[in-house]
């Protein structure tokens, strides 16, 4: 499977990294409902990356990390009806860095394994769920950090 439009694919062939320093982020689904697919995630590696699903659009991806090293900031929003994100390993929402995970406006997320917020001491990891039909789907419970609804 390719990688998600937008998002550059970096040393292998099936993980993807997003870096954004300015307020230009990726987005998935500017215009109309896109589809996208990449190995492991990484938003805000070593500095800021932003990624937004919306407008129905969709996302799989084999795991993620969202603020992965100190000092990093990552955001991922899921947001409108039938935008979604699926993720088949596990998801890490602020690892040794910052990072938040949203879903908003009908929303949905779904891992097949676990999420853990807040992963290494120091670090800071919050999900928020709003609006109606936001969903959060895991078969594990979210562990660590802050649960906001």
């Amino acid at each position: 499977m390719m990688p998600a439009t937008g998002i550059s694919t970096e040393h292998h062939p099936r993980s993807a990294a997003t870096h954004t320093t300015t307020t230009n982020a990726t987005v998935l689904g500017v215009s109309s409902a896109a589809t996208g697919a990449t190995g492991a995630l990484t938003v805000g590696n070593t500095s800021t990356g932003k990624l937004t699903i919306q407008n129905g659009s969709t996302l799989t991806s084999t795991g993620a990390t969202i603020g992965n090293a100190s000092g990093s900031t990552g955001t991922v929003i899921v947001t409108g009806t039938s935008s979604a994100w699926t993720s088949s390993g596990r998801v890490i929402v602020g690892n040794s860095g910052t990072g938040t995970l949203s879903i908003a406006s009908g929303g949905v997320f779904t891992d097949t394994v676990d999420v853990i917020a807040g992963l290494v001491s120091g670090s800071t990891g919050a999900i928020t769920i709003d609006g109606s039909g936001s969903k959060l789907a895991t078969p594990a419970d979210a562990s660590r950090g802050v649960l906001q609804s």
